[in-house]
């Protein structure tokens, strides 16, 4: 008597093709895996021999949609069992054949090219290819056909999105969306529910948004994921709150939490980030990422161009407008920058430094300071400094601009590590000058962390920087210093 566990060895017999290509598609669809294993082994030799008659399908089954993706599943599986369980890719390259004519495998290869295409801003040039492609899976039948022709329409959503064609992007993963559900493709559901969700979000269309969302929970709740529920239903709180049009959120112990959500006696690195109520188009990074690089390199008026271009693209956005008005003040265009500046805040209140930066503009435009304020901020702000260089600069501004708040505070923050109480000192001269709430705010919580727990002074201090209109960086880091 055999003892467990034992496998029951399948005995070949010789089979016609159609009888060979009948049981391998029924052991494939309706046995385990072991079992099909078993049957390729025994059979390895006739499925090698009859592989060209094999990946005909009968006539019977061609005019049967169901049963002619039946068939092709069933034989996929075959091919794969037999390339990675028996080293044999016969039938697998059979079935594949021909890399430049199996249409499978090119429009596989056309999708995996688009992200890198997409960096190369071949937005365009995209665009009009994935009409071809999407021709031909319509002219196909069975389940691969209609698997790739949603996966195409996702992707044409995906470059029309990006590139700033929203409302076409909408119908396209709409249709791919369709498509998932037809074939019963559920993570292609989940996807295409997120993508319209985004969608919604970017148009300002709230009622949208949440609709999709409330179908996205119903999936996930069908699926058993646990964690991209409790994610969907953060945004779905915050999409029939009204999210705001730019706020600021906290990374802690690899999650990410809304600031009245940070754990209680949380310790340790805090990470802030910038979130809008719109998600970001690809083109628009792309751009405004290459003005970037140029202004890096000097090159301003190149960068300035750049820029516009981001913007045009996606009008929404306040990065490449705020990078923009960086690149103005550097050129001494500061009426323009200010106007750059309060477009920033127009899209999104508080976006990183636009409203010190807007300040700066008009007292530079008015010639309360000279440019070398702005010089010596910009080198002390971005330049990369070590602290012991940062520190000897930032000294040398408050010596000259002692009445200018922004040098005291960097002169504290150079100081903060080595030494307390000059840094103390040094916060505390620097809000004596301060005539604009952004950098108030921002001396006021870096004085506020040094002052001990507790005292009425520190408490005083989170509070008032919380109710100015300053720096949202600085209202997150209060929000973490807040004692109840």
């Amino acid at each position: 008597m055999p003892l467990w566990p034992f496998s029951r060895s399948v005995k070949a017999v010789p089979l016609e093709a159609e009888e060979l290509r009948r049981q391998l598609v029924d052991v494939a669809t309706t046995k385990s895996a072991a079992h099909l294993r078993r049957f390729c082994k025994a059979y390895q030799d006739q499925i090698a021999r009859h592989a060209q008659a094999l990946r005909k399908l009968p006539e019977p089954v061609l005019t049967d949609e169901q049963e002619a993706n039946r068939f092709m599943q069933g034989l996929s599986m075959a091919a794969d069992c037999l390339q990675n369980h028996l080293g044999d890719g016969r039938l697998w390259n059979v079935l594949v054949g021909d890399p430049e004519q199996n249409p499978i495998t090119r429009w596989q290869s056309f999708i995996d090219e688009i992200p890198g295409r997409m960096e190369q801003l071949e937005h365009d040039e995209l665009i009009a290819e994935i009409g071809p492609f999407l021709d031909e899976t319509q002219r196909l039948r069975g389940h691969g056909a209609r698997q790739y022709e949603a996966f195409l329409r996702g992707r044409l959503g995906d470059v029309l999105f990006h590139s700033g064609n929203v409302q076409e992007a909408k119908a396209s993963m709409e249709s791919a969306l369709e498509l998932c559900r037809e074939i019963g493709d559920r993570d292609g559901v989940r996807v295409y529910l997120n993508n319209l969700i985004e969608i919604a979000r970017y148009q300002g269309d709230q009622q949208a948004a949440i609709q999709r969302s409330e179908q996205l929970l119903e999936v996930l709740r069908m699926a058993g994921d646990s964690q991209s529920l409790e994610r969907t239903n953060r945004q779905l709180r915050l999409l029939k709150a009204g999210e705001p049009r730019c706020r600021i959120v906290c990374r802690y112990n690899e999650q990410t939490f809304e600031l009245d959500e940070i754990p209680s006696g949380a310790y340790g690195e805090f990470h802030f980030e910038f979130v809008r109520n719109r998600p970001t188009l690809q083109l628009t990074t792309a751009l405004t990422n290459r003005g970037v690089a140029k202004a890096s390199n000097g090159e301003s008026a190149d960068a300035h161009e750049m820029f516009q271009r981001a913007a045009d693209v996606d009008p929404l956005d306040p990065h490449p407008v705020y990078q923009d008005g960086v690149v103005l003040m550097e050129m001494g265009l500061f009426a323009a920058a200010r106007d750059a500046f309060e477009r920033v805040e127009e899209l999104a209140p508080g976006w990183f430094r636009c409203r010190s930066g807007r300040w700066l503009a008009q007292q530079l435009e008015a010639g309360v300071w000279p440019e070398e304020v702005m010089r010596l901020l910009r080198v002390l702000d971005h330049g990369g400094l070590a602290k012991e260089e940062a520190n000897q600069v930032a000294k040398s501004a408050t010596e000259k601009y002692p009445t200018f708040a922004a040098f005291w505070l960097h002169l504290g923050d150079s100081l903060r590590a080595t030494d307390e109480v000059e840094a103390e000192a040094a916060y505390r001269e620097g809000l004596k000058h301060a005539e604009e709430p952004d950098v108030e705010s921002r001396i006021m919580c870096a004085l506020a962390g040094i002052l001990p727990a507790g005292s009425a002074e520190r408490v005083d201090l989170v509070r008032r920087s919380q109710s100015l209109e300053g720096s949202l960086l600085a209202q997150a880091v209060a929000s973490v210093l807040h004692e109840p």
